[in-house]
């Protein structure tokens, strides 16, 4: 029975592979029938499965400490931490489930299966797919870190498995000592509780392991002609001597589903059983004696080869209308007849081309031939029509250097002149030549660039030859769309590109590069007189154009410090008196100043005005 569990312990691991390599050659099937989890319409799987004994199943949902879920695609609970990635089954089954946990604080083993009937002394892979489910810009969290063991004893430890968003593949391969035929297979986490240590597991397998595993051709390649069949092919298996071992040969066609060649069970295969134009792919599986070829734990396969079987036969039935020709192999063939010529093909194969030839009486064919031009220049989307057509023998189509179109409208055509082909179903014709002429270049002109102090507006008009059924500005000009007259304010160096579309569905873009200096100043005078004439009677900041964005504060201070006038809203400018409207005194008064410009950059003045009356 399996049992898994998932637990957590306080130790951090280093990556470290014990006695222990992946297996460097075939395998065989996969003894754990269910370590894919399986696959199912529904999202999640609504029942516990009895997978995780101490932990807590959820059917919907993020899964809290101490909870497992199987499902197949993460992005369609009902609810997902913040923290954690949409992921979705590994592998190409679109219903495919895997193992989501969100570990508790105990260590322990969160996956333990016990395998019978194994052969001694055999080599075997054990396998999983383990990836951090928590996202790869997030902080503070712990990593999983899993040792994989064999009988109770480490044999692979992962190490911190990061936050890359990726499916990490963990395997090793090991041999069973004579006389074992069982062996227990587990997988322990050993990062600390709490925030993080989140994973998922998948695609868990356990393989019999076999040495490097190849198939060879005898004489020949992998494209293989008719007449040298049948093929032959050899189990080329590295460092093993060929002596009691089994063999079993397969044949695909799609490398999924495979059959048995019966009666193939030495190294050398002969097979003939192949059609021309065929695809096939062969494999075979092997084990070091009869007793654990029998076994379906013991044996491994071997790596594929796909051959294919080339045509020697060709047959070909053709009729031309009388007056034209066909060619075969630089021959011009204009009488009926029957033909044949031998051809070496582009595999070095022998080709036999029979060609059985017929013609037809000449027709005369009449047409309307009618051309309409691009609509935009540049553009492909003239269009050459037909119609009317009388003589010869229907179906008709139209050809136009050298591309025949099915029917009788070519409707992607450039502009140019064209020698245009009306022909019948023998390739009679009647030819016309026809012009398609380019419209004028649809262009737009939204000025020259600019060279601009902080502050400054840009009035935009845009200029264009056609009509403009619309515009579309940059992001920070999307309010502009469709307008072609508008003012803004820039902020910072730009790089304005309009894209129109004209009445006619003709697009056009220009650019407009702008160059803002920053280096603005804000002028405060240094004098004022606020003696009622209407002339200089109020004292205000005077900034260049549209640049002063804001101010934090503006205060005039008497010469003992004390606060005469401070900028708000309600009073943007100092009219020379106190808060309760008192004149003040001829005379020099300090003022500070802090505020900002319009691309947020800081604005600090401090110094002093002379009020006179």
């Amino acid at each position: 029975m399996k049992r898994v569990y998932l637990t957590l312990s306080l130790f951090l691991w280093v990556t470290v592979l014990l006695d222990a390599q992946e297996c460097p050659g075939g395998l065989g099937d996969n003894l754990f029938s269910a370590g894919d989890f399986g696959s199912g319409q529904a999202n999640n799987i609504a029942m516990d499965p009895m997978l995780a004994p101490g932990y807590r199943y959820v059917q919907n949902g993020s899964p809290a400490d101490g909870e497992y879920i199987i499902t197949n695609d993460m992005g369609r609970w009902s609810f997902l931490y913040g923290t954690w990635l949409p992921l979705r089954d590994n592998s190409n089954d679109p219903n495919g489930y895997m193992m989501v946990v969100n570990a508790s604080f105990e260590p322990g083993l969160f996956y333990e299966e016990e395998i019978e009937g194994l052969c001694d002394n055999t080599n075997y892979e054990f396998s999983a797919d383990i990836v951090n489910v928590v996202r790869q810009s997030v902080t503070g969290h712990s990593d999983p870190n899993v040792d994989f063991l064999i009988d109770d004893e480490v044999v692979l430890r992962t190490g911190n498995i990061r936050q890359n968003e990726t499916w990490n593949t963990y395997s090793f391969s090991f041999s069973t000592s004579p006389g074992q035929t069982s062996v227990k297979l587990s997988l322990r986490n050993n990062a600390p509780g709490g925030t993080g240590n989140d994973l998922a597991l998948d695609n868990i397998s356990f393989r019999a392991c076999g040495p490097r595993s190849e198939v060879g051709l005898v004489d020949g390649d992998r494209i293989v002609c008719e007449e040298d069949l049948p093929l032959r092919l050899v189990a080329l298996i590295e460092g093993v001597e060929d002596v009691d071992r089994l063999y079993q040969w397969e044949v695909s066609s799609d490398n999924s589903n495979w059959d048995v060649i019966s009666g193939q069970e030495s190294s050398q295969l002969v097979y003939g059983d192949l059609t021309p134009n065929q695809k096939a792919i062969f494999r075979y599986s092997t084990a070091a004696s009869v007793v654990s070829f029998s076994n379906e734990k013991c044996r491994f396969f071997s790596d594929t080869i796909s051959v294919f079987t080339t045509q020697r036969d060709y047959m070909r039935f053709d009729t031309i209308c009388g007056g034209t020709s066909i060619e075969l192999a630089g021959a011009v063939l204009i009488e009926p007849g029957t033909y044949v010529e031998s051809l070496i093909s582009q595999y070095g194969c022998d080709s036999i081309v029979t060609i059985r030839l017929d013609t037809v009486r000449r027709e005369v064919l009449s047409s309307n031939v009618e051309a309409i031009d691009p609509n935009c220049n540049g553009e492909a989307s003239g269009v050459i029509s037909a119609s009317d057509v009388t003589g010869g023998y229907p179906p008709y189509n139209i050809s136009i250097e050298d591309r025949t179109y099915k029917g009788l409208e070519a409707n992607d055509v450039a502009a140019g002149v064209y020698d245009v082909l009306v022909e019948d179903r023998f390739n009679c014709f009647a030819e016309e030549r026809v012009t398609l002429t380019d419209p004028p270049l649809f262009m737009i002109d939204i000025g020259p660039d600019l060279d601009l102090l902080l502050g400054e507006e840009i009035d935009m008009d845009v200029n264009s030859n056609f009509n403009i059924a619309s515009i579309t500005w940059p992001e920070e000009l999307v309010n502009f769309n469709d307008e072609t007259s508008f003012t803004f304010l820039p902020l910072n160096d730009s790089r304005v590109i309009a894209v129109a579309i004209a009445e006619g569905g003709c697009e056009a873009s220009d650019t407009l590069n702008i160059s803002l200096d920053t280096d603005v100043s804000i002028y405060i005078p240094n004098i004022f007189s606020p003696n009622g004439d209407s002339n200089n009677d109020n004292y205000f900041i005077s900034p260049f154009g549209k640049s002063l964005g804001g101010i934090n504060y503006f205060n005039i201070y008497d010469r003992w410090g004390s606060l005469l006038w401070q900028y708000s809203e309600e009073s943007t400018a100092w009219d020379g008196t106190t808060s309760d409207k008192k004149a003040v005194d001829e005379g020099v008064y300090p003022y500070v100043m802090e505020g900002f410009l319009i691309n947020g950059d800081p604005v600090k003045a401090s110094g002093t005005v002379m009020l006179v009356r």
